[in-house]
């Protein structure tokens, strides 16, 4: 990737890069590079493209279940990797794929552009500025205000810790709440509840925060 995208994400902008056959339908979404702190990048391999740009997020079509099986490898090859599923989804059934296959966030066609595109701008911002810091300038794992310190953790019940194991071993979330006995939905807001106590977003960030697991 280029120099420039790796100078945005330093400075708490995102990079996001977007497979070719994305272009046209993400113009009407901000797709053009317009705005200097969400930058977007059109290629055909958008793995070796991620892998070159630290902190680049990657977004990938999830219109079929081809889509979303491309996109499961991807997640599995680089399980740190923000990934933006793109659908066109009226019924939820392409949403719900893009998230089991691992997509950290779904952004809808079929949703107004303004508002839609607004809030995953948003949240890729927020992000990128909190994993975006040069891992020189992170304070040490267990210090004040790295989130991933012994602290956070404690504050977890034993349910909450064996949900972190799960998370960090890329567990997928049906197989999580088959074993927990619950719905996916219910699922999601118990993982919610991890990522506020620990300080994180999403799996990404969990495994920037916590590279070495938990005692």
């Amino acid at each position: 990737m280029r120099n420039q995208d790796t100078a945005v994400v330093r400075r708490g902008g995102a990079v996001i890069v977007a497979h070719r056959s994305l272009r046209r339908p993400l113009e009407g979404y901000g797709g053009r590079t317009t705005d200097a702190s969400l930058c977007w990048r059109y290629v055909d391999d958008v793995g070796a493209a991620v892998r070159g740009c630290e902190g680049a997020f990657a977004a990938l079509p999830a219109f079929t279940p081809q889509h979303a099986a491309v996109l499961a490898r991807l997640s599995a090859a680089d399980p740190v990797a923000g990934i933006v599923g793109v659908v066109a989804d009226a019924v939820g059934t392409q949403t719900h794929l893009a998230i089991q296959s691992g997509a950290n966030w779904v952004l809808n066609l079929l949703v107004q552009p303004s508002e839609s595109f607004r809030v995953l701008r948003g949240l890729l911002l927020q992000h990128a500025a909190a994993v975006g810091v040069p891992a020189a300038a992170r304070p040490a794992p267990g210090s004040a205000g790295s989130g991933g310190g012994d602290a956070p953790v404690s504050a977890l019940s034993d349910e909450e810790r064996a949900l972190l194991g799960m998370l960090r071993e890329r567990v997928p979330v049906g197989e999580m709440a088959r074993r927990f006995y619950c719905s996916e939905r219910s699922m999601y807001r118990r993982i919610r509840r991890v990522y506020e106590v620990l300080g994180v977003a999403n799996r990404k960030e969990l495994w920037t925060r916590m590279p070495y697991g938990i005692s």
